[in-house]
């Protein structure tokens, strides 16, 4: 962020800018509520009928649709702040999401340190297939085509997780 870069987005000098903020660290947090905001409402749209589904495709939509915000968020060099950055997104977005998702049928009979490990496993594939089309590495995907990769791995994912304590004790 730069008063400057957002001068020139609104064809404007710096002098409002500075006028109406306290410091660029104010406009920083503001554009970094915002995003995660705007995030949270992609993962609670309903796209299925499955709402933990639905979480997932809207992750990845937001990536594919909010590049540079979802750049911002978690691809971003290290800077000050970033710790803060990634603090809050485990704290209020995903704490956010389990909350919608404590009366999902599909999980319920798990804790909500089992809830938050599935969470976890699914956003790690979630977040790397986000970042493919991110980057246009791999060719933009459908919401079904999306839709398709994420049930193939929550299959996985949450069947493992009831195979784990059956097998592990």
């Amino acid at each position: 962020f730069s008063a400057r870069s957002i001068a020139n987005e609104l064809k404007s000098s710096t002098m409002p800018i500075y006028s109406c903020l306290s410091s660029m660290k104010e406009l920083e947090e503001a554009v970094l509520k915002k995003a995660l905001d705007l995030l949270i409402t992609y993962e609670m749209k309903s796209r299925t009928g499955d709402m933990f589904l639905d979480m997932g495709i809207g992750y990845i939509m937001f990536a594919m649709e909010e590049r540079h915000l979802f750049r911002m968020l978690f691809l971003a060099e290290k800077r000050e702040g970033f710790e803060d950055t990634k603090k809050r997104f485990r704290t209020y977005v995903i704490d956010t999401l389990l909350d919608k998702l404590s009366d999902f049928e599909p999980m319920k009979g798990y804790t909500r340190e089992q809830q938050r490990a599935l969470i976890d496993k699914m956003w790690i594939f979630t977040h790397g297939l986000a970042v493919l089309l991110n980057h246009s590495i791999i060719e933009d995907l459908s919401e079904k085509q999306i839709a398709e990769f994420l049930t193939d791995t929550g299959i996985f994912v949450v069947v493992g997780e009831r195979m784990r304590g059956e097998i592990y004790g």
